[in-house]
């Protein structure tokens, strides 16, 4: 990242260098020159320079606005793996797998000082906010610490496993590195004392930074994800999830608000402005596609593409119960009213039953011939509704496991379902565009809400059930009036499929969450769009887990949304 925030560049495979524009994100030059893959690249503190060094050895410099090389900094015998700069831009420190750190006179390339010690391949550097000390690690699993003036080594720590970055905090009273193992390790100095221990990852962690501000510090992984720490305790703030192929690279803006991530040739940027997200869970491998909140706030129910079913503590946000039991991507959960029993069902077509909160497998539903897409508990919990892709909704008796009622009509998918809050009608959204109203005594039909352009992907009650709101694959929410069948307003806005819609408790505010990576906050009476809130991923569903606090899922995990002073 350049010191002034609007460029990033980018070292790869393919030996170039790529320099990107932040607020567009076009490509601005493309640096060629290295002879095989790039390791590392860094900005001069004044931004005019880009200093790139590769696998050929050499270290390279190059005009931040030409994009032209100014010349040929180092030729080592040996690859180079790292590099940085001193704070006053006046020498290059850069690492190389013959074990070595080479200390070089910018701009002329002249060498100041070679750093050995380390017994294998020198994985990175950094220097000290001061200028005064480098720290250097390795494949020995050891990180040095040397007198940036003289050469000499002051400190040595030795991990088991091989180290891969270094950083140091913005006051220069610790050194956070990475490792091989998944963890991150950050040290007190000058004495290179173990601090505090980042564990987390699952695979080799590779990078690391701090903020600016040194409030925060980021690792990335081969596990697909970048995580932030208070780097005080070691404390895992946030996950997060989405980036494409291994995150071998993190850095923050200068002003602290974003991390960019980077790896399998992709470039990422996250935004931690608390109003748009973070997110602040994760667990599943895929998609998200169902969510659901126990009727006292306490548990949050999740299912997805790696067909396990997750259980987490709302308060903290930790998973405390992971279910196994499904062959297939699983589409929707929900709680019965006294929380008791979790029902979650998907592409194996059986809807299961679960125990609460022991998690212990209950009943098993089976009947329907198709991937079963969404459930529901009635009212007073003796019935459970199911729709599903065999053009059939049933209503189960939830004490016996037994079909009640098979209700089929049109040839339509009957895509969404819910109760209306006395139990007397379910209403279905159709892949016909088409939302219809079943007496559930009569097991018929007793109105047809007709207006969507496009697939019906969700239906749900307001509280007092006087309004039924549906959300489509035409980008619109519709709500209707229940006693006349007729639609009250179209809440438009959103620029692809709305997947989820959720009222919150008091009945004031609808979240939708759709495919344009949004979910929009409306109110309920005026169906004015308070808020519009973008996330790093498409979002799948979405529910309220407190009269302000939303759960929303997607194909990168779970976001949890607080509304603290309420939206708009």
């Amino acid at each position: 990242m350049s010191p002034s925030g609007t460029l990033i560049a980018s070292a790869g495979q393919s030996g170039a260098v790529r320099v990107w524009r932040v607020d567009t994100g076009e490509l601005s030059a493309v640096l060629n020159g290295h002879d095989g893959p790039t390791r590392d690249c860094a900005f001069t503190p004044d931004g005019k320079m880009i200093i790139t060094v590769g696998n050929d050895g050499t270290a390279r410099l190059w005009d931040t606005d030409s994009g032209q090389q100014r010349r040929t900094l180092l030729r080592h015998s040996a690859g180079l793996t790292g590099c940085a700069v001193t704070p006053d831009g006046t020498a290059l420190v850069a690492t190389s797998v013959d074990g070595t750190a080479v200390v070089a006179e910018l701009p002329t390339g002249d060498v100041r000082a070679r750093l050995a010690g380390h017994s294998a391949n020198a994985t990175a550097c950094a220097i000290s906010p001061g200028g005064h000390t480098i720290a250097t690690t390795g494949d020995d699993g050891t990180v040095r610490l040397w007198d940036a003036a003289t050469g000499t080594l002051r400190h040595t720590q030795r991990h088991p496993h091989p180290l891969t970055d270094c950083a140091f905090s913005p006051d220069g009273q610790l050194l956070a590195t990475t490792s091989d193992d998944g963890t991150g390790i950050l040290w007190a100095l000058p004495a290179l004392r173990e601090h505090a221990r980042l564990t987390g990852h699952t695979k080799s962690a590779r990078a690391c930074a701090f903020s600016p501000d040194g409030h925060l510090v980021a690792t990335s992984s081969y596990d697909q994800t970048i995580r932030t720490w208070n780097p005080t305790n070691g404390k895992l703030l946030a996950t997060l999830i989405g980036h494409p192929g291994w995150a071998r690279d993190c850095v923050f803006t200068p002003d602290g608000t974003h991390i960019i991530s980077a790896g399998s040739e992709q470039v990422r940027i996250w935004e931690l402005d608390s109003n748009h997200q973070p997110p602040e869970t994760e667990g599943h491998r895929g998609w998200v596609r169902g969510c659901a909140v126990s009727p006292d706030f306490t548990y949050l129910a999740t299912g997805g593409d790696d067909n396990v079913v997750r259980l987490w503590d709302t308060a903290t946000t930790k998973v405390i119960k992971t279910l196994y039991a499904h062959t297939g991507w699983v589409y929707t959960c929900c709680f019965s009213p006294d929380g008791s029993i979790l029902a979650t069902a998907g592409d194996d077509t059986v809807i299961r039953l679960w125990t609460l909160p022991s998690g212990d497998p209950g009943r098993e539903l089976h009947g329907h011939h198709g991937p079963v897409l969404c459930c529901a508990f009635s009212p007073n919990g003796n019935w459970i509704a199911s729709s599903s892709d065999d053009m059939t909704a049933r209503i189960w008796d939830s004490r016996t496991g037994t079909t009640h009622l098979v209700l089929s009509g049109p040839p339509a998918v009957a895509h969404s379902c819910a109760f209306s809050p006395d139990g007397m009608i379910l209403a279905t959204g159709g892949t016909d565009g088409i939302t219809r109203l079943w007496d559930l005594v009569a097991g018929e039909i007793v109105a047809t809400l007709v207006g969507h352009e496009d697939w019906v992907n969700v239906v749900t009650f307001t509280r007092d059930g006087r309004y039924l709101i549906t959300g489509s694959g035409d980008h619109t929410a519709r709500i209707w009036d229940t006693r006349t069948g007729n639609r009250v307003r179209t809440l438009t806005g959103h620029t692809q499929w709305i997947r989820g819609c959720a009222i919150s408790p008091d009945d004031r505010w609808l979240a939708t969450t759709s495919r344009d990576r949004t979910v929009r906050i409306w109110d309920l009476d005026t169906g004015r769009c308070l808020t519009a809130l973008r996330a790093e991923a498409r979002l799948t569903t979405c529910c309220w887990t407190s009269t302000n606090s939303i759960a929303i899922a997607g194909d990168a995990g779970i976001y949890h949304l607080d509304l603290v002073t309420g939206p708009g």
